[in-house]
C-alpha cells in the first residue's frame, strides 16, 4: 500500500500565470520508506501544480508493479476530475459542462495514463488543517514556489 500526499502552491494571483510550485510524500507501507520532493516551474498556475505534483508522484512508481495507492489533496478540482468527471470529459470530445476546452487536458491525459497503471484511490482532504502529510506536502510546494528543487528519502515513514 503507497499513500501518497500532494500539493500546489502559486504566487500571486490564482487565475495568472506566475511561479509554482509542487510537493508531494510517499509512503511505501511495505517498506516503510517515504520520499519528499518538491519542484518548480514559472508561468503556471496553482491547478496545473496541483496536478503536476500527483503527476511526478506516480511517476515515482511508474516501474513497480500494479500497486494499491492512495491519493490524498486538498484540490478538490483534480480529485473530482479524476473521479466523477473525466470520462464524461473524454465523451464530449474534451469538453466541460458549459462546452468550452477543458482546462489542463495535457496534464488530466498524464494522470489518466499514470493511474491505470495501478489501482489509485483519490481522496479529498482539508487542506490546512492538521493532515500532517497534507501539512508537508504544503511545506514541500511552498519550497518548490520559492524556486527550489529537491528529494529526500527516509526510512520509517514521515
Amino acid at each position: 500500500m503507497i499513500n501518497i500526499y500532494t500539493d500546489g502552491a502559486c504566487r500571486g494571483n490564482q487565475n495568472t500565470f506566475n511561479m509554482g510550485g509542487w510537493g508531494f510524500v510517499l509512503t511505501d507501507k511495505a517498506t516503510g520508506k517515504a520520499r519528499h520532493c518538491w519542484g518548480h516551474e514559472a508561468n503556471t498556475t496553482n491547478n496545473r501544480m496541483e496536478m503536476t505534483a500527483a503527476i511526478k508522484a506516480l511517476h515515482a512508481i511508474r516501474n513497480r508493479s500494479r500497486s494499491e495507492v492512495t491519493v490524498y489533496s486538498d484540490s478538490n478540482l483534480m480529485v473530482k476530475g479524476m473521479t466523477e468527471w473525466l470520462s464524461g470529459w473524454k465523451a464530449k470530445g474534451w469538453k466541460n459542462s458549459g462546452k468550452k476546452p477543458v482546462e489542463n487536458k495535457d496534464l488530466w491525459v498524464q494522470l489518466e495514463e499514470l493511474s491505470a497503471l495501478h489501482n489509485v484511490t483519490w481522496q479529498h482532504v482539508k487542506g490546512h488543517n492538521g493532515n500532517a502529510g497534507n501539512e508537508l506536502a504544503d511545506q514541500l510546494a511552498n519550497r518548490g514556489a520559492d524556486g527550489q528543487q529537491g528529494k529526500q528519502d527516509f526510512v520509517g515513514g514521515m
